[in-house]
């Protein structure tokens, strides 16, 4: 059979057939993303599920960023799972360790899933960087069994050259059909074939290989001595030699041998120079201990003297390469010192991705990090350099030119403390990678001290410039008798301009007779001021209404120097016109007390009066000299209460009670009366804030608290349930109140009124409360609360406006009409119950009363002529009387379920169900029925099961298509449909009769409830059976409706809801006729 071949991809190889395995050879990420993405993007438009695993060399989000490079759509295939991307941890060691037998149990289920999916088949790579020596054996035994993998499969295996060893590379190359690796900047391909012959070539020479390559490998372990390694080497040489039953071997080298154990002096031998540095250091030598059979070049073959003088070039490279070895240890150990030792910062990073490779101490003082919390880390990891896009900068730079001298940046340290440093970069290569290395030295102190010395000259700057005081520094202008005559200024502040409205140009640098002209005429006096100041250097501070410029001036004057002075000055203009306001205000509120209708009294801290009105002396009956001064607790209250109200004052004052804003309590009068008073309180206090006694003010309510007290004592024995509420909250409520509510008089007081009213009536209340008030006519409102215990009550309400307790308030009553509403209900539903029974004893008779005529007329006609009649024409006679019953059957059992449905009687019997073969059952059986009308079924594919009672969608399935063929025209469709939507099952029955008015539609499903244009057009039935399908429809959770349009038809719709987790139907969209 001829092979199908698929779209490899990669150009070097072409097309494939399936079972193909590949090996790919890569240097670095590049290699792989050039050949796998090509290869990816061909499976994916071939219809192929694809795999990629990645290693180290790559993660998941750059192979997704290169396919997406590439690939269009790339997302829509992610996201079916077309093509899936994952770690090596989640696939060759999701255990944990390497399980050879399940990773390739994994790719056949992989494989087995991509072909049940309906993919052609399955193309995966997997990368080997997290492969470890000690796992080779166990991984090349798993590329064995991957290749025995059949089927459509496809496979790319990828490793890294550097981690492969030469024998490593041909244990892959031997297990794979291809083998792709880059020479020269381009792929080359290694088929199978062509190693086999290479293969072939090579074993001849194996011995001299593998004694090379031995070489190589004893040189490369770094931990041998030099004399080591040349006595493990010496070893070697015999088995590479073609006789190596009877050879030995020396090494000869600065005057020390090394040697075979059977080592002897013959004539069968041969030797070498070993060259270290360009000159002789010794020899090896190879030889026989008895003479060997001759070959063509002698007793050696030319192979051995080719691989004698390639093991004495060797030797003399790595004796070479360990003198440079220990030149360039000791030179490490003295560069390491001083790196390692200088004060400087230093640190050395990669170019590409700032990997730190290697620092010093000073670094890790600056930094803050531990040596193993940087090395390996990058730049971005440690999140050192505070601008980012700085360093960017810095890198663009570089990228350019070889370094950058003595450039400022700011890094954050581990602490999260942000540093300053003066740093050098330059470009160079170390451990073979091309690196910056960072030396900086830490200014962070120096740059504070700097930027210290700038704030600090800023801040005097600042402090000169925004002071609130006006600043003049000036020099005093003497005459001959050393007498101030006048003076010049010589600095002002922004605050001079402010308060003085004086420019600093127009003074600055003149003297102040010319700045203010007739200042010496107004205030001849400030020269004396000034002078006396600068000439003696005695400070002095004054006020004064300077006339020129209509201000008041604070002035404070001091001397910095002899013949000069400080003026400081502030603009009181506004003080002063406040303290006269504050003098007016005063005389004001005196005014005020002294009319006012409440008692004003102020107390000092020991309790006596500092302040009483006239009010307050006309209750008290004692003049205003008679109380000021006294101790209020004293004098002025009833003796039992003075001690208590005494101890409350002093905790108000100390502060460890809050001040009362409503309080009452009697006074005593002159009399000996007590009068009541409702006290409001304040706490007085100076202006740095300490208390001195506190103000209150008191309404005489004597008056007013006996009306209330009778008032309580109506309210109390009242059979209708009285509450006050200000700010919608309850201040008062009646013991009738709290006996309908289930609530004490504790729990209801500063309540939200609307709180007990039922939700759905709480904007009736409102909305009635409102009308009420601004009417001002009582609107009773009936509305429904909820007791405390959960009951619903019903009650009706009247409110009206009231002031209490001095402000505005809402006074309400309540009554309880629950028992009331109760029997309204009752009336209501006994008079519908009525109607209905009226109307269904009428309807039922009627409907009764055909059935029975046709049964009665045909028995009575069979019976009388039964002798007279044929056959044919009792059978039809029979036949009328059998359809007769059936219908009175079908009336029967609507009557019976509309009972037990309003009874709630009906219990549905619930399974899950095949919906399709329910309504295909149903259509069936209706095709027999009406053989003169097209019963159509039209399904959805895979339709899920509903838990249903099958009997009763059933009867809903069957009543709406008995209603869709008795009310269309013979010849025509009756189409029953079903699909999914969301979480519910759609049905429909559609037909194509007259169609039903749009204003009829809302009723439809009412009980009894038939169409008009039906009733004229002689249709039967009693109106119940719209009513039942609504009814069992709802009892499933489902919603039922119906939609027509006059003259073209009608459809009824039903939902079931859908099972949970449901599985589909397995079943193909179906319609049938």
């Amino acid at each position: 059979m001829e092979k199908v071949l698929r779209k490899s991809g990669v150009r070097i190889i072409g097309d494939i057939p399936w079972g193909t395995h590949i090996s790919l050879f890569y240097h670095n990420p590049g290699d792989l993303i050039n050949v796998l993405v090509p290869y990816f993007r061909s499976g994916l438009a071939s219809n192929e599920l694809c795999q990629w695993i990645v290693s180290g060399t790559l993660t998941v989000g750059d192979a997704a960023a290169a396919l997406r490079r590439s690939v269009p759509d790339m997302d829509r295939y992610l996201e079916s799972g077309q093509m899936s991307i994952a770690p090596h941890s989640e696939w060759y060691l999701k255990g944990k360790i390497f399980d050879p037998g399940e990773v390739a149990r994994r790719w056949r289920d992989l494989l087995e899933k991509a072909r049940a999916g309906g993919y052609d088949g399955l193309r995966v790579t997997g990368d080997t960087a997290w492969l470890q020596p000690e796992d080779w054996a166990d991984f090349m035994g798993y590329e064995r069994e991957l290749g025995e993998i059949s089927g459509h499969l496809l496979a790319i295996c990828t490793y890294s050259l550097e981690r492969c060893r030469p024998g490593e590379v041909i244990d892959v190359v031997s297990r794979h059909q291809f083998s792709l690796v880059k020479r020269d900047g381009k792929w080359d391909c290694i088929e199978r074939q062509k190693y086999n012959l290479m293969e072939h070539t090579l074993k001849k020479r194996v011995k001299e290989l593998r004694c090379l390559y031995d070489i190589a490998s004893i040189s490369g372990e770094a931990y041998l001595t030099l004399g080591e390694r040349f006595t493990e080497i010496v070893e070697l040489l015999p088995r590479a030699m073609q006789h190596p039953e009877i050879a030995f071997a020396r090494i000869t080298l600065n005057g020390e041998n090394f040697n075979t154990g059977n080592y002897r002096k013959t004539d069968y031998r041969a030797s070498a120079d070993i060259i270290v540095n360009g000159a002789k250091a010794g020899e090896v030598e190879v030889g026989y201990i008895k003479a060997p059979p001759l070959t063509e070049n002698g007793q050696f073959s030319k192979e051995e003297g080719l691989l004698l003088d390639a093991v004495a070039e060797r030797l003399g490279a790595i004796a070479e390469h360990r003198q440079a070895e220990e030149a360039l240890r000791e030179s490490e150990e003295k560069f390491s010192k001083a790196f390692r030792s200088t004060p400087a910062i230093v640190a050395i990073s990669t170019l590409e991705n700032g990997q730190f490779l290697e620092l010093n101490d000073g670094f890790l003082r600056f930094s803050g990090y531990t040596r193993e919390e940087v090395i390996g880390h990058t730049v971005s990891d440690l999140n050192l350099w505070l601008s980012p896009e700085e360093r960017q900068r810095t890198l663009d730079i570089l990228k350019k030119r070889e370094k950058v001298r003595n450039k400022e940046f700011e890094f954050r340290i581990k602490s999260g403390e942000i540093r300053t440093v003066l740093s050098s970069i330059e470009r160079i290569n170390f451990a073979g990678k091309e690196c910056l290395i960072f030396v900086s030295t830490d200014i962070t102190e120096s740059k504070r001290a700097e930027e210290e010395v700038r704030e600090s000259e800023n801040k005097y700057r600042s402090l000169f410039e925004g002071m609130l005081n006006g600043f003049a520094y000036c020099k005093i202008l003497v005459d001959e008798n050393n007498n101030p005559v006048d003076f010049t200024y010589l600095e002002v502040n922004d605050a001079f301009e402010r308060l003085t409205g004086l420019k600093r140009e127009d003074v600055v640098g003149k003297k102040v007779t010319e700045a203010i002209p007739g200042i010496k005429e107004s205030h001849g006096e400030l020269f004396d001021i000034y002078g006396k100041v600068a000439l003696t250097g005695e400070p002095t501070a004054f006020e004064l209404y300077f006339q020129p410029l209509a201000i008041w001036l604070t002035i404070s004057v001091y001397s910095p120097a002899k013949g000069y002075f400080v003026a400081l000055f502030d603009n009181i203009t506004e003080r002063k016109q406040a303290e006269q306001q504050v003098k007016d205000e005063r005389d004001k509120t005196q005014r005020y007390l002294d009319i006012a209708g409440v008692i004003f009294v102020a107390i000092d801290t020991a309790g006596n009066v500092t302040l009483i009105n006239p009010k307050g002396c006309q209750v008290l009956g004692y003049r205003e000299d008679e109380i000021i001064g006294r101790s209020w607790f004293d004098n002025f209250l009833p003796e039992r209460l003075r001690k208590q109200v005494k101890a409350v004052s002093r905790k108000l004052l100390a502060g460890e009670a809050e001040a009362a804003e409503y309080y009452v309590n009697p006074v005593l009068t002159r009399s000996g009366e007590e009068r009541l008073i409702a006290w409001h309180n304040r706490l007085l206090r100076d202006e740095d804030g300490n208390v001195t006694g506190h103000l209150s003010s008191g309404e005489d309510i004597t008056e007013q608290k006996q009306s209330e007290e009778l008032l309580q004592s109506i309210s109390s024995s009242s059979p209708v349930g009285l509450y006050i509420v200000q700010d919608d909250r309850l201040q008062y409520t009646n013991p009738q109140f709290q006996k309908i509510t289930g609530y004490s008089q504790v729990e209801l007081l500063g309540r939200e009124m609307l709180s007990l009213v039922a939700l759905e009536d709480s904007d009736v209340v409102r909305s009635s409360t409102m009308f009420t008030l601004q009417e001002d006519n009582p609107y009773p409102c009936e509305y429904r609360i909820l007791n405390k215990t959960g009951q619903i009550k019903w009650v009706m309400q009247t409110v009206s406006p009231i002031h209490y307790q001095g402000r505005e308030a809402i006074l309400g009553n309540i009554m309880d009409i629950t028992e009331r509403k109760y029997l309204e209900r009752k009336v209501i539903e006994y008079e519908e119950l009525s109607k209905m029974k009226s109307d269904l004893l009428a309807t039922v008779s009627h409907e009764l009363r055909t059935p029975l005529a046709t049964i009665k007329g045909y028995s009575t006609m069979i019976l009388d002529y039964y002798a007279r009649i044929g056959a044919e024409e009792t059978r039809e006679y029979l036949k009328s009387i059998d359809g007769s019953t059936d219908r009175l059957a079908k009336l029967v059992d609507n009557l019976l379920d509309t009972s037990r449905l309003e009874a709630g009687l009906l219990k549905l019997q619930r399974a899950p169900t095949h919906i399709d073969a329910l309504i295909g059952k149903a259509a069936e059986e209706a095709g027999v029925r009406a053989t003169q009308h097209h019963i159509t079924v039209e399904l959805d594919k895979g339709l899920p099961r509903v838990n249903i009672d099958a009997k009763r969608i059933r009867q809903v399935l069957d009543n709406l298509i008995d209603n869709a063929v008795k009310y269309s025209p013979p010849q025509t469709e009756v189409l029953i449909s079903a699909r999914r939507s969301g979480r519910e099952l759609l049905v429909s029955v559609t037909d194509q009769g007259p169609g039903i008015p749009a204003e009829e539609l809302t009723n439809v499903f009412d009980r009894m409830y038939r169409i008009e244009q039906r009733l004229s057009s002689g249709a039967d039935g009693m109106g119940l059976g719209l009513y039942i399908c609504q009814r069992l429809v709802e009892t499933h959770g489902g919603r039922i409706w119906a939609e027509s349009t006059v003259g073209q038809g009608s459809t009824i719709w039903f939902t079931l809801p859908v099972m949970e987790n449901a599985g589909k139907a397995k079943r193909p969209t179906v319609r049938m006729r």
